[in-house]
């Protein structure tokens, strides 16, 4: 950007350039033909010359005091350029902490919130435990009691046994546990899936970073590669002003150099 606002200030440049070359040329022409008057005219109109220019008050910038002022506007504003980028760049790393630091927190909080889901799903399993032991001993008071309240006739046929209890028993249990075993593997299944899926989400989030990171780098790069171009530009045309002015002050007529010169200008702007 401080470039194109140099590149706008450069025709004026170039405009002194011509005035200063018109200007040489003119005084060249006018000491030739004041070689063939009277000293006295030449004298006269010499004071008179200096009288105008007392009496305007005007002082005239040269071809250097100009460059020296555009060079100077050139550099105070690539100066507040880089401290805009460097404000910028204090706010963006602000944002990028922040948000790291957000991340974190969001982590953090969704472990915490997993630990307190699988310590409520174990006191819910613990307290489903209690509630079949307490429903299958009261059961079976309740049974012994109405046993024991009435004189039951004992057939043969509703005889029970107590080893079919016991493998009744065993077999009740045995269902339990298998209940429990698939509670279980759920339980495991769902938890190996949640951490599947935070792995593959930390593993994309990392692979978007990195690609995000390798952009901006080649666009800094880019970039920087650019400004030097157009620094490098801005030199060779700075020399070649140089030159031209020296060429002029020598006497030289620069006219066709200096006209080729806006084109040039506005193409590299």
């Amino acid at each position: 950007m401080s470039l194109q606002r140099q590149g706008q200030s450069e025709p004026d440049l170039v405009k002194a350039v011509r005035r200063a070359a018109s200007q040489a040329s003119g005084s060249s022409g006018g000491q030739r033909s004041r070689l063939g008057t009277q000293s006295g005219v030449s004298g006269s109109r010499y004071s008179g010359s200096n009288a105008s220019r007392a009496s305007t008050g005007c002082i005239a910038m040269t071809l250097e005091s100009q460059q020296n002022h555009v060079l100077q506007e050139a550099q105070d504003r690539y100066l507040r350029a880089l401290e805009q980028e460097a404000t910028q760049a204090v706010q963006q790393n602000s944002i990028w902490s922040k948000q790291v630091q957000a991340g974190i927190h969001q982590e953090k909080h969704e472990s915490h919130r997993r630990r307190e889901l699988c310590q409520r799903n174990q006191a819910q399993i613990l307290s489903q435990i209690e509630e079949n032991k307490a429903r299958a001993t009261e059961k079976r008071r309740s049974y012994i009691e109405a046993a024991s309240a009435h004189e039951f006739p004992l057939f043969t046929e509703t005889f029970i046994n107590e080893q079919e209890l016991e493998e009744y028993r065993q077999s009740v249990k045995k269902n339990w546990r298998d209940e429990l075993t698939q509670q279980k593997q759920t339980t495991d299944l769902l938890r190996n899936l949640v951490v599947k899926r935070d792995k593959e989400h930390a593993a994309n989030r990392l692979q978007e970073s990195i690609k995000s990171m390798q952009t901006d780098r080649h666009a800094e790069l880019d970039r920087k590669m650019n400004e030097r171009t157009q620094l490098r530009g801005s030199w060779e045309r700075d020399i070649r002003l140089k030159s031209i002015k020296k060429a002029i002050l020598s006497g030289k007529d620069m006219t066709s150099h200096v006209s080729s010169r806006p084109a040039e200008v506005e193409h590299i702007a």
